[in-house]
């Protein structure tokens, strides 16, 4: 059925209700988007799964949503995010989204709540989820807009956290 809905551009208008559980990616989101942004909160176990695959990058969406949805679509799929960080994935598009979706103010927040206490990961005796959690926040502290202060970052760019940190990109990149 998704090979019918990419053959002919005008069936495409046809099935556009279809094309979030036919062929869903980044591409079919901005186009609900422009359209009907009510049918992505109707298809929300397709979005799930769609949020917390790592291979597909939604900053498009993301960033649109931040800035014209910001009380409606991008509060439905923040909570989605904070809802999926209990559950034991890798986490790495679930804190970019995040950090793309939220303000600077609940960036600090949320990266202050998993400050680690112990910067030496002891990888037998912690939660795994905890670490990856605190992984994926330096790697992707970045990315939040606008730019997080320096401070917040190098609360991860200690001991075993320097390797995932933002610093570290920054001096490697700055560097050469």
């Amino acid at each position: 059925m998704s090979c019918l809905y990419n053959v002919n551009k005008s069936w495409r208008k046809l099935m556009f209700e279809e094309s979030l559980s036919l062929s869903l990616c980044e591409e079919t989101c901005l186009n609900a988007l422009k359209h009907k942004p009510q049918l992505l909160m109707c298809h929300d176990k397709q979005i799930y799964m769609l949020l917390t695959n790592n291979a597909v990058s939604l900053r498009r969406v993301l960033a649109k949503l931040r800035v014209y949805w910001p009380d409606s679509l991008a509060r439905h799929w923040t909570e989605i995010y904070m809802q999926s960080l209990n559950k034991p994935t890798d986490h790495k598009a679930v804190i970019e989204g995040l950090f793309i979706l939220m303000s600077q103010n609940q960036v600090n927040k949320f990266a202050s709540e998993y400050v680690p206490e112990n910067f030496k990961i002891n990888w037998g005796l912690t939660d795994h989820t905890e670490v990856n959690i605190r992984k994926n926040i330096a790697k992707h502290l970045h990315v939040a807009r606008p730019v997080v202060p320096l401070d917040t970052v190098l609360w991860y760019a200690k001991e075993d956290y320097l390797q995932y940190s933002a610093v570290t990109k920054c001096y490697i990149i700055q560097s050469q």
